[in-house]
């Protein structure tokens, strides 16, 4: 992969394109809008009005047969209120990517029961991905995740791929989304009801 786009109106221009649904999950106040934010638009906004129920993002990408790969990044904002609508939202779902704040334990801790969810309701083949979000804040923190123990988690419990970023910084931030297309259009390439 390699070239970034943004501008969803060029889509429609296109006469071919793949695209695929993908979905954010994780506890709430983990910096998931962030991220997405700072993955979009490229810049870091430290006040982001809290996600209600699940947001819609759209992130493009070239691939090396000059082919546009879009991801459809549906960001739910991990409130209990909205979990009975989490089934809904997970319908034709491709890909799903796990994220928990490193600087925050209880965040890494609440993948146990993220996981258990998600995976009930979607099939096993679907790739999945671990984030571990604030790789900034690692040194500062007194209750931070190590590299170590995340990687056991995401070996353990089946993730594909595992990558810590940092919305403030930008460090490997379009990294997992690239990754996610990439692989989605590898595994769909020739379903032709994805092609637009």
């Amino acid at each position: 992969m390699n070239e970034s786009v943004d501008n969803f109106p060029t889509y429609l221009q296109l006469e071919k394109f793949f695209k695929f649904k993908i979905i954010l999950i994780g506890d709430s106040n983990i910096g998931k809008s962030t991220l997405l934010h700072r993955l979009i638009t490229g810049k870091f906004r430290e006040r982001i009005i809290k996600t209600v129920g699940v947001e819609f993002h759209t992130k493009g990408f070239h691939n090396i047969e000059n082919l546009q790969i879009i991801l459809h990044i549906w960001d739910f904002s991990g409130e209990d209120r909205f979990l009975n609508l989490l089934p809904t939202w997970l319908k034709d779902v491709k890909g799903c990517i796990f994220m928990y704040d490193i600087s925050k334990y209880t965040s890494f801790i609440s993948l146990k029961k993220w996981r258990k969810r998600i995976f009930k309701s979607i099939s096993p083949n679907i790739p999945k991905f671990l984030i571990g979000n604030k790789l900034d804040l690692r040194e500062i923190s007194k209750n931070s995740v190590s590299n170590e123990e995340a990687q056991s988690f995401a070996e353990k419990n089946k993730f594909k791929h595992f990558f810590e970023c940092s919305a403030i910084t930008g460090e490997n931030i379009e990294k997992p989304f690239r990754k996610m297309a990439e692989i989605l259009y590898n595994i769909n390439k020739i379903d032709l009801n994805q092609v637009a």
